[in-house]
């Protein structure tokens, strides 16, 4: 018989309605995973830790402007203050910094647990932890965050412990220092032996935490009303941190305010004098040109132009102590510093055409002239100041600052963290996703035999499949003694204790198709293998004896596995003497026949562990063995040892007038199948038929090859 070995071992095709089925066979492990999710997902928000959020309102007076540039909303382009710029300040080491010194936020005090499950177990169970109040704390001069143990030791002694391991006792309400730290303790509130971790930040580090749960935000576009939050597992600190911000911010503007005017101030102080000195020098000038000339009078054109060019150096002289404070803000090329030159050039020309009409004039009221423009201009240029330093102290004795507190901070009653509902949903789909993944991958690389299509698919024809027997899956196993060597009484095989098993009507198959397969045979001796141990291949041999056997058929088993071979637990006998001491000649033939309790079934156990089994085999006492036996049975069946694993399988084919593999269902690859096959041809040997062992009804082959179906007959109860 030529046998075909085409099958295609590579990828499985596969397609969404055999992924789906493969999920359905696997409903107890998801169902399973996703309770465990759910469960685990409730353990966790169980023990998180809440967080609740403080939220505070600020408005920025979005008119204020600069004490000097009072009036120069008309040449700044970007009238307010930008938002981002706040933001920033409100952000600054300068208001958060101040903040952490106010609240001790620089120094974490808490009770120690064990690591993650103990502080969880704590949450679970609603622990109360201890409580001290550290009000000073200093830990020599490190530049890095610095920890230390507290221990209490009675409501008023504790002992410190340094990570250096130095220790110290003290005293609540008494300062502890020396060398090593400076520790103020001024109240405990815990049991003794309670141990406390303390740990001194960084003010930069300290204020980096409290940045990373700290945020500002605008209130809608161009309001200047920004909203301030802050989140954290105290809702009465959280809202102080936030009242402290917001205080803060709002002193730096008053004080920045503040600072504003005392330096417009001295600016203006600084100018009084010398503009008085210059009115008086032109008030001299002018009075002595009056007395000179005999009070000469200015014309009506003259005093005209006289007005004008008043007003024009006084617009000069405003845009100097504009420019004073601009160039403070702006560089040059600022649009507001520009608009203040583009005005400085109109003013100039303006007095340069002034200036022409003047020459035109006789040369007396040129004099008078200029001599009284230089005191209008100048006089009004000392009045404008003395009305500027009076506001100026006014402002500072007042300053409130361009910006006020609209809400104090309010911390929201419910926590808005962990979200509990959407957490335990993220796990359970979480669990789903997981266990769906692991079988969808485990489907992927499963090269294992799923049907008997794929085996015929090797060129061999299938007996039948043998589905798994749950009875014998849960058959508890049978462990012998040194003391308990004998035949035991009950037998083990399925064939005895439940004739009716699918497993057994299956071997019943097989059984028919052995017979009509072995009708042009060489001889009645059948060999049974497999390509790997572990595939239930003793199993079939025994059950399949038993078969045979309760047809009324005489039968002989023979455990050719010198190895590993144990079809003798399956009749309860022991494994010697058996076949290795008839063929080493230790042993004649008729004393290692063993009885069973299927009447026509003898048994040959596989004997005395040897060696050298191949070599055994080999031997001419084999051969003179079987043909010894084979006339006084119907059937002679001989369990051999897996073909991939030792080659006494091809040895033992050769005295076999039929021969059938066994696989195992999903356990077995095409590939092992199509190798196995092959190296019995390569024997010499054919392979008559396969069999499909342990074979499990699941969704996915029942969508891919169909529904098994099974017909016996029930005992009915006659009318």
């Amino acid at each position: 018989m030529q046998q075909r070995l085409t099958s295609d071992s590579g990828e499985r095709e596969l397609d969404l309605g055999r992924l789906l089925f493969s999920l359905l066979d696997h409903k107890w492990l998801i169902l399973l995973t996703v309770l465990a999710s759910f469960l685990l997902g409730l353990v966790y928000v169980s023990c998180a830790t809440p967080v609740y959020r403080a939220n505070a309102l600020i408005q920025i007076d979005k008119n204020s402007s600069s004490m000097l540039l009072s009036d120069l909303s008309g040449l700044l382009s970007d009238k307010s203050m930008q938002s981002g710029a706040e933001v920033e300040i409100i952000k600054s080491r300068m208001v958060v910094g101040q903040t952490v010194q106010e609240l001790g936020l620089d120094l974490l005090v808490r009770e120690k647990r064990l690591p993650v499950i103990g502080y969880a177990l704590a949450r679970l169970f609603n622990l109360q932890d201890g409580d001290i109040a550290v009000s000073r704390l200093s830990i020599g001069n490190s530049f890095t965050n610095s920890r230390l143990l507290l221990t209490v030791q009675s409501p008023d002694t504790y002992q410190v412990k340094l990570a250096s391991n130095e220790t110290f006792e003290g005293k609540v309400g008494q300062v502890l220092e020396n060398a090593a730290l400076t520790l103020l303790v001024s109240d405990i509130r815990a049991r003794p032996g309670t141990v406390f971790q303390i740990e001194k930040l960084q003010v930069q580090t300290a204020v980096e935490s409290l940045l990373q749960k700290f945020t500002v935000t605008d209130k809608g576009k161009d309001t200047g009303v920004m909203q301030l939050t802050y989140e954290g597992p105290d809702p009465v600190l959280i809202r102080k941190v936030l009242d402290s911000i917001s205080r803060n911010y709002l002193q730096q503007n008053i004080d920045w305010k503040s600072e504003e005017a005392e330096r417009s101030l001295v600016f203006v102080n600084d100018q009084l004098p010398k503009i008085r000195a210059s009115l008086n020098e032109a008030e001299d000038r002018l009075n002595r040109f009056r007395q000179k000339n005999e009070s000469v009078d200015l014309s009506l054109e003259a005093k005209s132009v006289l007005d004008t060019m008043v007003n024009v150096e006084a617009g000069l002289n405003e845009l100097t102590f504009k420019e004073a404070e601009i160039s403070k803000l702006y560089t040059r090329e600022h649009p507001a510093y520009r608009a203040l030159n583009e005005k400085r050039k109109t003013l100039i020309n303006e007095r340069n055409k002034l200036n022409q009409r003047v020459e035109s004039m006789p040369g007396t009221q040129q004099e008078i002239l200029r001599l009284t423009r230089d005191v209008e201009s100048t006089q009004q240029v000392y009045m404008q100041l003395l009305n500027k330093q009076q506001e100026l102290k006014i402002s500072k004795a007042s300053t409130v600052g361009h910006v006020r507190i609209v809400d104090n901070a309010v911390t929201e009653t419910k926590p808005v963290k962990p979200k509990k509902a959407l957490i335990v949903v993220l796990f359970v789909l979480l669990g789903g996703l997981l266990s769906c993944s692991m079988v969808l991958l485990k489907m992927l690389f499963n090269r294992g035999v799923q049907s008997a299509s794929e085996l015929e698919e090797c060129g061999v024809n299938v007996y039948a499949n043998i589905p798994l027997s749950r009875g014998q899956q849960f058959q508890p196993r049978r462990r012998l003694t040194r003391f308990r060597k004998a035949v035991t009484t009950n037998s083990e095989l399925l064939a005895v204790k439940d004739p009716a098993d699918l497993a057994i009507e299956a071997l019943r198959n097989v059984r028919t198709s052995v017979q009509f397969s072995m009708i042009n045979s060489e001889n009645n001796i059948l060999m049974i293998s497999g390509p790997t141990p572990g595939i239930g291949k003793t199993f079939v041999s025994s059950n399949l004896a038993a078969v045979f056997a309760q047809s009324g058929q005489r039968v002989l088993l023979i455990d050719c596995d010198m190895r590993r071979g144990d079809a003798h637990k399956a009749f309860g006998h022991s494994s010697s003497p058996g076949l290795s001491d008839v063929l080493s000649a230790s042993r004649l033939a008729e004393e290692v026949i063993q009885k069973t309790q299927v009447e026509g079934l003898d048994f040959i156990s596989r004997g005395s562990k040897c060696t050298t089994p191949s070599e055994l085999l080999m031997h001419t006492r084999f051969t003179q063995l079987l043909n010894e036996f084979s006339p006084r049975y119907d059937m002679v069946l001989l369990d051999s040892p897996p073909i991939l694993a030792v080659g006494d399988a091809a040895i033992i084919g050769k005295h076999a007038g039929c021969s059938l593999l066994v696989a195992r269902f999903e356990h077995n690859s095409l590939k092992e199948v199509e190798v196995s096959i092959r190296r019995f041809m390569n024997n010499g040997i054919t392979i008559n038929g396969a069999i499909l062992n342990g074979t499990v009804e699941r969704y996915s082959n029942i969508y891919e090859y169909g529904l098994h179906h099974h017909y016996s007959y029930e005992d009915r109860d006659m009318d």
